[in-house]
C-alpha cells in the first residue's frame, strides 16, 4: 500500500503550482524537495519531514509509511558508500501531497491523498465521491478505497489505487493506443452523463493501473524500480499482457451541474496552457464539457500523433476536437461516435503493429519491425499452446 500526495512525473505548469496552495490532492506534477539533496546524503527533505511527523498519526489508522518515514530514522547504509542505493530506505520521497503505504515485504497498490477543508478542496472530495458511488465499468475515475480524518490536522484523507502515468512504459502498438483512447474517452463520456466537468483533462491527470505490466510490483516513489528499490526494472507491452485499466485523476477543478443547461464555467486555471479558454486574456464564460473535448483531444495530439507517424487514423478525430472554436467541437457523444469504426477494427491484425516514432530511419524501422513481428508470433504461438493445453487438462484456459 502507499500513502503519496503528488506524482513525481513530469514538470508542474504555472497553473498547477497555484493549485497546489489550495488543495492537496492535486495529482499532477512533482513537488520536489528542497533542502539537503537526499540522493546525495541520505538526509531527509524538507517534504519527506512532513510525512514522517505523520507517521505515528497514520499507523494508528492502519497505514504504515515507508522505514525512511519512521522518527528517528537513520540510513540503512553509510551515506557515502557505493552500496547505499541497494538500500530501500536510501530512495527519496519528492512528493508533497501522497506518500506510500507500505504492506509486509511489498507496497501493494494504495495510496492516500490528503486535501484541505477550503472550498476547492471539499469541492474534489464531493465530485469524487458522487463520480465513485455509480457501479458502471465505463467509469474510469479513480475509485476511493478509504477515507478518513485525523485529530489535530485540517486535512481530510483519502486512499487510492497506487497508478502510473498512462504512457509510462511507453506505448508499443497500434492497438494500445486505440484502446487507451477508447477507454478515456468512454471514461470522458461517464463524468458527461453525470453532468461533471472536469476542467483540467491533461496529461498529468491521466494514469494507469500498471499491475499487469509489473506483476511483481515496482517501488511507488521510484517507480522503475523493483519492489525492494534495489534494481532498474523494465514493464511488459501492453500487447502482451492482462489488460491495462486507465483512470481520470485530480478533480480539484471539477464542476457538478444540475438541469439541462447551458452549463457555463469561468477561470483559466489548468495545466493545458493551449486551450483558448483557458488564454491569459480570455474573457466571459464558457462551455467547460467543451473545455474536455479541447484537452483531451490534445493530450492524444501531444502524446501520441507528435511521437509516432503511423497513427494518422486518428488525425481526423484530434483536428476536431482541438478545433479552436468551441462550438466547432464535437460533443463527446459525437466523438465517440466518430472513434467506433476504428475501435470496432482493433483486433485487425495490422492494429498489431509497433508504434513508428518519427526519429527512426527506414533501415532502421524495417529491423525493429521485423524483430517485433518475430516476438509478437513467439508470443501468440506460445499463448494459443497454453490455452488449448489448459483447456484439454480441464484448466481455466485464461489462467496463466
Amino acid at each position: 500500500m502507499s500513502v503519496e500526495g503528488e506524482d513525481n512525473e513530469g514538470v508542474p505548469s504555472p497553473a498547477t503550482e497555484r493549485q497546489s496552495d489550495d488543495i492537496e490532492t492535486v495529482q499532477t506534477a512533482p513537488s520536489i524537495a528542497t533542502g539537503p539533496n537526499t540522493y546525495r546524503d541520505g538526509n531527509l527533505g524538507l517534504v519527506e519531514m512532513d510525512w514522517r511527523d505523520r507517521f505515528e498519526r497514520l499507523k494508528a489508522k492502519g497505514y504504515l509509511l515507508r522505514p525512511r518515514f519512521r522518527p528517528g530514522w537513520q540510513p540503512s547504509r553509510v551515506p557515502d558508500s557505493l552500496d547505499r542505493y541497494l538500500a530501500e530506505d536510501f530512495l527519496a520521497h519528492r512528493e508533497r501531497h501522497r506518500c506510500y503505504v507500505h504492506e509486509g515485504q511489498f507496497f501493494r497498490g494504495v495510496k492516500t491523498d490528503s486535501f484541505r477543508r477550503n472550498f476547492r478542496g471539499i469541492s474534489n472530495w464531493h465530485v469524487l465521491h458522487h463520480l465513485n458511488t455509480p457501479r458502471d465499468p465505463r467509469n474510469h475515475c479513480v475509485p476511493i478505497l478509504d477515507s478518513f480524518e485525523i485529530d489535530d490536522d485540517d486535512s481530510i484523507y483519502i486512499v487510492m489505487p497506487l497508478l502510473r502515468d498512462f504512457d509510462e512504459p511507453n506505448f508499443y502498438s497500434v492497438r494500445e493506443v486505440i484502446d487507451f483512447v477508447h477507454q478515456t474517452l468512454e471514461g470522458t463520456k461517464f463524468m458527461h452523463d453525470h453532468l461533471v466537468a472536469h476542467r483540467d483533462l491533461s496529461t498529468y491527470n491521466i494514469m494507469m493501473d500498471g499491475t499487469p505490466l509489473y506483476p511483481n510490483g515496482f517501488h511507488p516513489s521510484h517507480q522503475n524500480r523493483t519492489v525492494s528499490g534495489t534494481a532498474l526494472q523494465k514493464g511488459r507491452t501492453r500487447l502482451h499482457s492482462a489488460p491495462v485499466f486507465y483512470y481520470l485523476i485530480d478533480f480539484g477543478l471539477s464542476t457538478k451541474y444540475d438541469g439541462d443547461g447551458p452549463h457555463e464555467a469561468i477561470g483559466i486555471d489548468g495545466q493545458d496552457r493551449d486551450a483558448p479558454e483557458l488564454e491569459r486574456l480570455a474573457t466571459g464564460p464558457y462551455d467547460p464539457f467543451l473545455l474536455d473535448i479541447f484537452t483531451l483531444g490534445n493530450v492524444y495530439k501531444k502524446s501520441l500523433l507528435d511521437n509516432y507517424i503511423n497513427l494518422d487514423f486518428l488525425r481526423p478525430l484530434v483536428e476536431r476536437m482541438t478545433q479552436r472554436t468551441p462550438k466547432d467541437r464535437p460533443t463527446i457523444s459525437e466523438a465517440i461516435a466518430m472513434f467506433e469504426p476504428i475501435y470496432a477494427a482493433r483486433k485487425r491484425p495490422s492494429f498489431r503493429r509497433r508504434l513508428h516514432p518519427p526519429e527512426e530511419g527506414p533501415l532502421q524501422r524495417n529491423v525493429l519491425d521485423i524483430f517485433a513481428s518475430l516476438q509478437d508470433t513467439k508470443y501468440m504461438t506460445s499463448y494459443i499452446f497454453t490455452y488449448w493445453y489448459r483447456a484439454l487438462t480441464f484448466r481455466r484456459p485464461w489462467k496463466t
